[in-house]
């Protein structure tokens, strides 16, 4: 008995380990591409605003400020460069990986123990559950520009986050895109 328990868990641990489109130990899953479009030397300071025509967002200016001076950059409003921010999120569901595996134990009326183990497999599409989740499908782009409006580096990121607020998903993901700051980088996933 004790050997088919073990047998059951050990199965039910590796079937959630493979399974999914966003880890249940990761709550954001995306792309995210940098283009560096002129030679930029080291970036001191920079000044951060929203793209000319969008309202500002301090959830976002506050997690690019904290990751500017992490790196040494000043942000300072008359800086010669400018680090302008967009960021949409769109409420959405998404994919739960749980496969349903469940253990659950208790001492019934009689004083014996009971164990149960449960596993939730889809067989032909019977039985199964809605399988989604409250989420976030989000776009931040970033670009890096002089005074006079000359594109020097561009970067974005978009992808679909578990219910999150748009402070916590900028604080992932603005770090993401900060330390390729003048870099190219070819398109990537990532999780987070």
């Amino acid at each position: 008995m004790r050997a088919t328990v073990i047998g059951l868990l050990l199965l039910g641990l590796v079937l959630g380990a493979c399974s999914g489109d966003l880890p249940r130990d990761r709550t954001i899953k995306g792309e995210l591409e940098t283009t560096s479009l002129a030679e930029i030397d080291a970036v001191e300071a920079v000044a951060v605003a929203p793209f000319p025509g969008r309202a500002p967002a301090p959830a976002i200016e506050d997690a690019l400020q904290t990751s500017l001076e992490r790196r040494r950059v000043a942000v300072i409003e008359s800086a010669p460069l400018i680090l302008h921010y967009v960021y949409a999120g769109t409420p959405t569901n998404i994919d739960d990986p749980d496969l349903g595996v469940g253990l659950a134990g208790g001492v019934g009326s009689s004083g014996h123990g009971d164990i149960g183990i449960g596993i939730e497999l889809p067989l032909f599409g019977l039985f199964e559950r809605d399988r989604s989740v409250p989420g976030t499908a989000f776009d931040l782009q970033l670009s890096l520009e002089s005074r006079d409006g000359d594109p020097l580096w561009r970067g974005w990121a978009h992808g679909l986050a578990r219910a999150m607020a748009p402070a916590a998903i900028a604080r992932a993901l603005v770090p993401l895109l900060l330390e390729r700051l003048g870099r190219n980088t070819d398109r990537r996933g990532f999780l987070r």
